[in-house]
Formats: structure tokens, C-alpha cells, sequence
């Protein structure tokens, strides 16, 4: 986890879907070490887009994640795929994840039917 977390600011924001905002590195590093011990997340990153201006850009793109959880998993199997922007800020000559902002495509369990983006 410590090779992820060096991608990111010290200061850095996730907004993981239906959870708190996970701030700072040292936060970063501690939630994904939990979540690491209690099964396999397999993630795929598609950038779309980006945009920069000096020592900022911004990174649009979609995702799709797969977890499958161990023997002491709280969390079930899953499957969830959406979009994502990143804020990125060269800090020291290097392009760290400033935010970090993953929308799920995917209605929560129980909300209603799904619409397409048409509708």
C-alpha cells in the first residue's frame, strides 16, 4: 500500500462512494491496509480525458472494480463500475493525486429502477 500512497498528496481528499471522505496520506494508507486484509480488490482505470494548467489537471475517466472478500470479510462479493476525476498538483517536480473522486454507475440496492442517461 505504501507504493499506492506515494502517488498521493499528503494532504489528499478520496470520496469513496457511500462512505466519509478519507483525508490526508496517513489516513489513505490505514483505510486501504483494512481494506486489503479482508479480500482482493481488482480495479481497471480507463482516462478519458485531461486537462492541466502549470501545476494543475484535472483527470476524467471511468473504472470498473471487482471484489471478491476472504473468510473474515464484512463486505460481500461485488462488482461496481462508473466514473472518476482526479485532481492532480505537482508537488517537487511530481504528479500527486490531490482528490480523488469515484462516482459508481450503479443505483444503490433497493432504490428503484435504473435509468439510462438519456432519461
Amino acid at each position: 500500500m505504501d507504493s499506492v500512497a506515494s502517488h498521493f498528496a499528503e494532504d489528499c481528499i478520496q470520496l469513496p462512494p457511500n462512505q466519509p471522505p478519507i483525508i490526508g496520506n496517513e489516513n489513505f494508507k490505514e483505510v486501504w491496509n483494512q481494506n486489503i486484509q479482508i479480500g482482493q480488490w481488482d480495479f481497471d482505470l480507463r482516462t478519458e480525458k485531461v486537462k492541466a494548467s502549470g501545476d494543475l489537471a484535472t483527470e476524467y475517466g471511468t473504472y470498473t472494480l471487482s471484489f471478491t472478500p476472504n473468510e473474515n470479510s464484512p463486505i460481500p462479493a461485488m462488482t461496481d463500475h462508473g466514473s472518476y476525476v482526479v485532481l492532480w498538483e505537482k508537488i517537487d517536480q511530481e504528479w500527486k493525486v490531490l482528490w480523488d473522486a469515484p462516482v459508481s454507475d450503479l443505483p444503490l440496492p433497493g432504490s428503484g429502477p435504473e435509468l439510462s442517461p438519456e432519461e
